[in-house]
């Protein structure tokens, strides 16, 4: 079974008029999308993580548009958890429609990166290519890295570029993160062949990527 991590930039900042509501409401912001459910009549379960501290806003927002047929947001601090059960839109709908035609797995959660979604799908090599080249011509899909499927750890360190990868074993097997510090930036770049600002970056964009990931 292989595994193919992908971005997904939907049109219109969004995949349904939710999805670009929760976008447009600046006192909050999408995280993750915890579950996603297309059912047979064409509405979908959203189950959204979101941080910020004005969810007011969002639930005002929310009342004035017209796709969601009931929804609760449960408030803590700085996040919130939205419940919604929405009219799905065609687009989130023949995504997840593709993804089932061709018999993948989609890894939970999705990830919010900017106006992007990143999801790791899995299943046979095949299967996965017909899958991508069938994506809705309206939704961009890059391709950020293919590989063996592995449950339970695979759903993050498949959102890491392969010298992300690299940089943390490396930081991680060296000492960086030690107490005391074993292993300076410099002493990881030398180890990486590169710059030590070039190992900071890889470092700290590899680090962001994986407590975004794990913090629900």
């Amino acid at each position: 079974m292989r595994a193919a991590s992908v971005t997904l930039s939907p049109p219109d900042h969004g995949f349904n008029g939710v999805d670009r509501t929760l976008r447009e409401v600046e006192s909050v912001s999408r995280q993750k999308l915890l579950y996603v459910d297309v059912f047979s009549d064409d509405t979908c379960l959203l189950v959204y993580l979101l941080s910020g501290d004005r969810p007011g806003r969002l639930r005002q927002a929310l009342d004035g548009q017209g796709s969601v047929i009931r929804s609760r947001l449960q408030a803590q601090r700085n996040f919130h958890t939205l419940y919604a059960h929405v009219d799905a839109g065609q687009l989130l709908t023949d995504v997840v429609r593709t993804i089932e035609r061709h018999a993948l797995v989609y890894k939970r959660p999705l990830l919010f990166k900017d106006e992007q979604v990143a999801v790791t799908l899995g299943g046979a090599p095949e299967s996965l290519r017909k899958a991508l080249d069938d994506m809705p011509a309206s939704v961009a899909v890059t391709v950020d890295r293919v590989g063996d499927y592995e449950p339970g750890v695979h759903s993050v360190l498949s959102m890491l570029t392969d010298r992300q990868r690299e940089a943390l074993r490396a930081a991680v097997a060296a000492g960086y993160y030690d107490t005391p510090r074993q292993l300076t930036c410099a002493e990881l770049g030398a180890e990486l062949d590169c710059a030590p600002s070039t190992a900071n970056d890889l470092i700290r964009q590899a680090e962001r990527t994986v407590m975004a990931a794990l913090w629900v």
